[in-house]
């Protein structure tokens, strides 16, 4: 066959059909390559944004964990602890006050402003610790107040700040506080609240991450965050613990209930609602207020079995403005009761209302604090020297002074 055959210039024709199909066979799986490539970056941070709000919250848990157990490092290790003791002289707070005079002086002009009347066999308070006004770096200073979260511990007060991040403690009201533990200079964790579980177990609760982190000797042990993928708090207002050490409470303000954990932080039980900080014979105390008086509940956190303990009725002319839980000491513990004569606006006091075996007692105290802080928890217990002590926080721009009232 010659070239001119038509048979051969058929083939040839077939044959550049041919190339050109694999040409454009080719550009086609090169485009459609790329395509596929941008599909993979547009589509997967959309999958990865559509995960829950859990899972999400879930990972960056698990990385802060992983932070916390590095610098936890394993028992006798030479890495930092991520709370430690400070160095010797490191002074975080600087007094504004000249000397504990200055101080009492100022808490005594609250105390005598004339806005309480006096009532006969009142109890009036004695300053039992003061944390001055916390200087940041640049010489900026802050006052502690409403963020700041207090407790008696043994004979001593412990005082969280949560701006800077560093629980204190006092033992009198003539010198400075001396810094407990830090997150300095880290800063990992962003402390809501605290509570002593035991002299070598603490919780600190951490809004930010909605999770209560339990420390052991100033090292890591447990994260308390959610069960089975659901989230356990939304935001926790306080936490506080057992005396014996043996469980831990927190209020979700977020979703108002109660949820008791153990002090390796496993669930226990869950309540709805609101109960005050305090155990009392392995119960919980709920306060329902009325226009005239209080009804003190104990219940069972397990069984939710309800028990009225006692009832308070305010004295004729009296106004109950609010009522709260400030501890339990030992086989007792007191509620706090803030009257008015008529409104809110005409103040009369306050009374400590101690519950033990016997059964309830009263002591007048005169009360100075301001409800508009709303600080987390407005009073405490604290045993020393044989005595018991209300305490009270009293925050000024310059200090946060701890009073106390002794009720026996």
């Amino acid at each position: 066959m010659t070239r001119n055959d038509p048979q051969i210039a058929i083939s040839e024709r077939q044959s550049r059909y041919l190339s050109l199909d694999l040409r454009y066979t080719r550009i086609l799986l090169a485009v459609w390559k790329t395509l596929a490539i941008h599909a993979i970056f547009l589509v997967f941070p959309a999958m990865v944004s559509a995960v829950t709000p859990v899972a999400s919250r879930t990972l960056r848990i698990q990385l802060l964990l992983e932070n916390l157990h590095r610098l936890s490092g394993t028992p006798g290790s030479s890495q930092t602890t991520l709370i430690p003791f400070p160095a010797p002289g490191n002074e975080i707070y600087r007094s504004v006050a000249t000397g504990s005079a200055g101080l009492l002086g100022s808490v005594a002009e609250v105390i005598d402003d004339g806005a309480l009347n006096e009532i006969p066999g009142q109890v009036k308070p004695v300053v039992l610790a003061h944390f001055p006004m916390a200087v940041y770096s640049g010489g900026v200073r802050n006052p502690v107040n409403q963020a700041c979260s207090f407790q008696g511990w043994n004979d001593k007060i412990m005082f969280l700040d949560s701006q800077k991040g560093v629980i204190f403690t006092s033992a009198d009201a003539r010198s400075l506080p001396d810094s407990y533990v830090t997150d300095e200079p880290r800063h990992l964790l962003r402390m809501s609240d605290f509570a002593m579980i035991s002299s070598e177990r603490l919780a600190i609760a951490d809004n930010t991450r909605q999770s209560v982190f339990i420390f052991r000797d100033r090292r890591f042990e447990k994260a308390i965050t959610e069960i089975d993928g659901r989230a356990l708090f939304r935001n926790i207002l306080y936490i506080w613990a057992e005396k014996n050490g043996n469980r831990l409470g927190v209020y979700d303000s977020g979703r108002d209930r109660t949820l008791v954990f153990d002090v390796g932080g496993n669930l226990l039980a869950e309540r709805p609602g609101k109960f005050e900080p305090l155990f009392w014979r392995q119960r919980l105390i709920q306060l329902k207020k009325e226009e005239r008086g209080v009804s003190v509940h104990s219940v069972d956190p397990v069984t939710g079995k309800d028990n009225v303990i006692f009832s308070y009725v305010s004295p004729s002319g009296r106004l109950l403005l609010d009522a709260w839980g400030a501890g339990a000491l030992g086989d007792e513990f007191v509620i706090v009761v803030y009257e008015g004569a008529q409104d809110e606006d005409h103040p009369a006091g306050g009374r400590a209302l101690r519950f033990s075996q016997a059964g309830p007692l009263e002591t007048v105290i005169r009360m100075t604090f301001d409800m508009e802080l709303g600080l987390r928890r407005h009073f405490s217990l604290l045993a020393r020297e044989g005595r018991i002590y209300l305490l009270e926080a009293h925050p000024t721009d310059e200090e946060t002074s701890i009073l106390g009232y002794q009720l026996h």
